[in-house]
Parts: structure tokens; C-alpha cells; sequence
């Protein structure tokens, strides 16, 4: 992956559901979590960069409290919130 040089802010989206029907959930969440570190990789060689976000969402329960199990966002046993 390449970020043009020159490039002050990059927003990082994965693709979580590009692999969910033919890979299954776990396989795709490992495919989201590769996506996000090779941006994050990329990002960290581009020496303007100044601002970096990357999307994605928390787990479901965390959105909707306890119980509130939601397959495509609580499938990866690897989570990352940072601010």
C-alpha cells in the first residue's frame, strides 16, 4: 500500500463484509484487522502525514450494553480503541 507522498490526513475505512459470504466471520475479521494494519504501516512511512483515522466500529456491546451480542462486530477476539 501507498500513500501519495505529500499527504497530510488519511482516513482508513476496512472492508469487513467484502469477505463475510465467502470466508466466514472469523476469516474476515482477520482480512479487517490485516487491512487496518497495512494502513496503519503505510501511514507510518509517509513522512507529512500529520493526521491519520481509522474506522470501525466497537463491539456490540459496547454500542448497546450488556447482552447485546452483534455477529460482524464482536466476531474478532482482537479489539483496539484508542482516542
Amino acid at each position: 500500500m501507498n500513500i501519495g507522498q505529500g499527504a497530510h490526513a488519511v482516513f482508513g475505512v476496512s472492508n469487513f463484509f467484502e469477505y463475510l459470504l465467502e470466508k466466514g466471520a472469523m476469516a474476515a475479521a482477520k482480512k479487517e484487522t490485516q487491512q487496518l494494519l497495512n494502513i496503519a504501516i503505510a501511514a507510518d512511512k509517509t513522512k507529512t502525514l500529520e493526521h491519520l483515522v481509522l474506522h470501525t466500529l466497537p463491539s456490540g456491546e459496547k454500542l448497546g450494553g450488556k447482552g447485546h451480542y452483534v455477529p460482524h462486530l464482536d466476531v474478532c477476539p482482537v479489539s483496539v480503541s484508542v482516542r
